[in-house]
């Protein structure tokens, strides 16, 4: 799945106060608001804001592919290669047929 695609970098998307107040309004557990709330901080270039909001989602629900998956995306931007490579392999643990993660493996593996 990884960041989602479409728009320039911050065109329509929400400034990082008004991310920051989404956080803030999000419940405790409510990780689908607060993936989307990764993923927008990601579309915003924050990636070290995505990949602590991931982080949290995978602290609550472990089992959570697209959230390892997308962490392991923030990580590659910071070239943390050998901790994404451990997020998309826990992606490969928890479901097999993810193909993002195992083509984002194999290429910082090669890199």
């Amino acid at each position: 799945m990884g960041y989602k695609k479409g728009k320039e970098k911050d065109e329509g998307l929400p400034g990082k106060a008004e991310i920051e107040k989404m956080i803030a309004a999000a419940g405790a557990d409510d990780v689908e608001t607060l993936f989307e709330i990764g993923v927008l901080s990601g579309q915003k270039g924050d990636h070290e804001a995505a990949e602590k909001i991931f982080h949290r989602i995978i602290q609550i629900n472990p089992n959570y592919a697209d959230a390892w998956y997308n962490k392991g995306i923030s990580l590659g931007k910071f070239g943390r290669y050998e901790e994404a490579i451990k997020c998309c392999d826990e992606v490969i643990r928890i479901n097999s047929n993810y193909a993002e993660a195992w083509s984002s493996a194999v290429s910082k593996k090669l890199v």
